[in-house]
């Protein structure tokens, strides 16, 4: 990856997650949450990875994407039946949409935001929205507890060991999935479990 190019992600908060990590989770969504999701949004789409780790594991899944850079069009409109550029955020506003799944790796300053907007367009009963991020978002000193307290996710899966976004750099802190599911988390509290540790080649991004 060149300056220019990673001067440009910076600027939008945009990183790549390795392919690896994403099928991984992705896995996990389709093993553990329900079965085979109808509807799939990833609303950060980025380059598509997970649009295509999707259509690989789930290849009847009606993918959609949308990523606010008009440069990743041709990337990764291959990788969704239905792709708009866009912004996350506003896109759906006033529209009906429902998706059996939602899963992205949104910019972690829109995190609240995106919450609260994705969690309305989740299928009732069986819909879920899965979002990768810090695990104790330690960085601003505050908990995750302090974050999600209008919307508390219902299970966090924790990624053992370093993940590099970044061609040749590793991200010092720790990342996990978050999961909430259409009907809420009345409780408050989630179950947290590690993932099974990948190779560190697999946790790290390489090639755009």
């Amino acid at each position: 990856m060149d300056k220019n190019t990673e001067a440009r992600l910076l600027g939008y908060s945009a990183f790549y997650t390795p392919m690896e990590v994403v099928r991984q989770g992705v896995s996990m969504a389709l093993e553990k949450c329900y079965q085979t999701p109808r509807f799939f949004l990833d609303p950060s789409a980025g380059g598509g990875v997970f649009g295509k780790v999707i259509g690989e594991l789930a290849p009847y899944t009606h993918r959609t994407g949308i990523e606010i850079r008009e440069e990743t069009r041709m990337e990764a409109a291959r990788h969704y039946e239905d792709f708009k550029v866009g912004s996350l955020l506003t896109h759906f506003r006033g529209k009906v949409a429902l998706f059996d799944l939602i899963m992205s790796n949104p910019p972690f300053h829109v995190w609240e935001e995106t919450v609260t907007a994705m969690l309305p367009l989740l299928t009732p009963d069986r819909g879920r929205l899965i979002l990768l991020g810090i695990s104790t978002w330690g960085q601003r000193g505050r908990s995750a507890n302090e974050l999600f307290t209008a919307h508390p996710p219902s299970r966090q899966w924790r990624i053992p060991g370093a993940v590099s976004f970044t061609t040749g750099t590793t991200d010092s802190r720790d990342y996990s999935w978050f999961i909430w599911e259409a009907n809420g988390n009345p409780a408050g509290s989630w179950l947290t479990e590690n993932l099974p540790r990948l190779e560190s080649k697999d946790r790290r991004h390489e090639t755009c």
